[in-house]
């Protein structure tokens, strides 16, 4: 039976965008479905508008320090203009992900809820498309936990139209989501109290980078409850709005918070519910739809990539699981998932990035390892911006050279992380990153700092106490060494 398209790529985020622009570029007759907005939640209600917003809260809080830069002037936060400036920066970028740009490319769009009614057809209003090959990317959504009485609360999806300040906001779930937001409305005049059911705030980061970001939370006067069992809200209108009164169980006790404004940012949850999966025989649970090292579903025409899948839902990731899905499907190249050495970043203030494994992971799954550090305490570039909070930690195989982690909270996190990246995905040791020039003063020079701890580590008294014996040497040991 003649097919319509090539391929339908089905969600028009990062990973649909990615899968049928290469896919079109190819020659191949591409049509891409979109329920809702072009760009999807990373555009709309995702990385652009939170760190539009983050960036006015850091602007905010350099100002009120304009006297440590021997400056005299301080600023003040007009809240609509800030979410102003977050809508401007949306609509800015928005052309970069619109339908003409994509007609450009070769790419087909239509609007609509799109369903399968085989594993080669789609329902999509009220039409019949066939195609040989199928996409899925249609992302995730915030996931609501079951608490009594919640209702009227916040998500990403709206937090960013709001226009008015909360007084006092309480988030729920202290994730990446949860503390960039907590630090960013802290640092815009509103009151944060942060909520956590884990032990500690961020819990897939590395102990230690996690311990650090609360110290620096909690200096900016956000208010952090972890091990916070949610009993219960209750919703009540004002006089100025809603009150919500939170009741939680907090290491046996119960309390209750009360703000004016309520941020759910409890995780994520794959959107594939109105697809109509088994009619095209693809299988999925609440983890998202099942696939393969080459991003195949159990239908073998059909691929999936992105948050649906549920595997490291970033944006970036989103887009190499794209490419890896497009490959399969379009050029039967063999072209596999790696997770090898996956960054990620959290853009609070110092930033937070890691690669690899954390400590614990690293000791549960090969025993021994090394460690190795660096202060931003004692970057010079660091001392110089007044940014000099932070550190990086690299974790290293037993005998120091291969990288099994590295996790970075310090100023351009972000950034320097890709150093250990690279290093990682190409088999680079930790020698050859202290061997490697780095310029100065850059921050950069904190990552070179860190793994000069492996000549540091080789450098004993035994060695040294040789290299004197054979040239004849005569200079004291070095004051680290004492007590060795």
């Amino acid at each position: 039976m003649k097919q319509d398209y090539d391929l339908i790529v089905l969600g028009g985020g990062s990973a649909g965008l990615t899968a049928a622009g290469m896919a079109a570029q190819l020659g191949v007759r591409t049509l891409l479905v979109e329920r809702h907005k072009l760009g999807g939640e990373c555009l709309n209600t995702g990385c652009i508008p939170s760190k539009a917003l983050v960036r006015s809260a850091n602007v905010a809080a350099l100002m009120s320090r304009a006297s440590e830069y021997g400056l005299g002037f301080g600023g003040q936060v007009d809240f609509p203009a800030v979410m102003d400036r977050v809508a401007q920066v949306i609509r800015r970028i928005e052309p970069h992900n619109s339908a003409e740009t994509l007609a450009r490319y070769g790419v087909e769009t239509q609007f609509g809820q799109a369903a399968f009614l085989s594993n080669h057809e789609v329902q999509l209003n009220g039409s019949t498309l066939r195609s040989s090959k199928f996409v899925i990317a249609t992302g995730s959504r915030p996931f609501v936990p079951p608490l009594e009485g919640l209702t009227d609360y916040l998500t990403n999806e709206t937090l960013f139209s709001i226009r008015n300040q909360p007084a006092h906001l309480v988030i729920v779930g202290a994730g990446p989501v949860g503390v960039e937001m907590a630090q960013a409305f802290r640092r815009l005049g509103s009151n944060v109290t942060l909520l956590e059911r884990a032990p500690r705030i961020l819990p897939r980061e590395d102990e230690e980078i996690s311990a650090h970001a609360a110290v620096s939370l909690k200096a900016d006067g956000v208010r952090i409850y972890v091990d916070a069992k949610l009993l219960s809200d209750r919703v009540e209108s004002s006089r100025v709005g809603i009150i919500h009164t939170i009741t939680l169980d907090h290491h046996g006790t119960q309390e209750s918070i009360t703000g004016d404004a309520l941020l759910v940012a409890a995780g994520r949850f794959p959107n594939f519910e109105e697809l109509n999966l088994d009619k095209a025989g693809i299988i999925a649970d609440r983890q998202g739809i099942r696939i393969d090292n080459r991003c195949r579903t159990t239908a073998p025409n059909i691929f999936a990539c992105g948050d649906v899948t549920g595997h490291f839902q970033f944006t970036h990731m989103a887009e190499y699981q794209a490419k890896v899905a497009v490959s399969n499907a379009i050029l039967h190249w063999p072209m596999k998932l790696d997770y090898r050495a996956v960054p990620w970043a959290i853009f609070t203030d110092p930033e937070i990035a890691r690669v690899g494994l954390t400590e614990l992971e690293a000791r549960k799954q090969f025993g021994s390892v090394t460690i190795f550090r660096s202060s931003f305490l004692d970057e010079d570039r660091a001392i110089v911006d007044g940014s000099n909070s932070g550190m990086i930690k690299v974790i290293a195989s037993k005998n120091g050279r291969k990288i099994r982690g590295a996790h970075i909270i310090g100023p351009r996190a972000s950034e320097i992380i890709m150093e250990f990246v690279i290093a990682m995905q190409h088999g680079l040791s930790v020698a050859d990153l202290s061997n490697t020039i780095h310029p100065y003063p850059s921050y950069s020079l904190a990552a070179r700092h860190a793994a000069d701890g492996y000549w540091l580590k080789k450098s004993s008294p035994t060695l040294v106490r040789w290299i004197q014996r054979i040239f004849g040497y005569s200079g004291p040991i070095a004051e680290r060494f004492r007590g060795d």
